[in-house]
């Protein structure tokens, strides 16, 4: 997980960097990458059973759900309406 989140910070300072260059294209090539690994870190740090957690650092498939699959759980998981926001 840590590792995601490790990439998922480099790209994101690359996207910084490259839009304070003005190399647009380069930075939008870079937006998608950085919101699935961050969505994968997410699922793994705070969705994944433990199963799901020992196949994946066993090697044994991907065990890592469909992009699809990871936004659905976090939105059940962070749902906005069950958020209370203290003032």
């Amino acid at each position: 997980m840590l590792a995601w989140f490790s990439l998922a910070r480099q790209h994101q300072s690359a996207l910084v960097l490259f839009t304070r260059s003005n190399l647009l294209s380069s930075a939008r090539a870079l937006a998608l990458p950085v919101v699935e690994v961050s969505a994968r870190a997410i699922w793994f740090g705070h969705i994944a059973s433990d199963e799901d957690i020992e196949r994946v650092s066993k090697g044994r498939g991907s065990g890592i759900p469909g992009m699809g699959e990871i936004l659905s759980a976090i939105d059940v998981k962070f749902a906005a309406d069950t958020i209370e926001i203290e003032h």
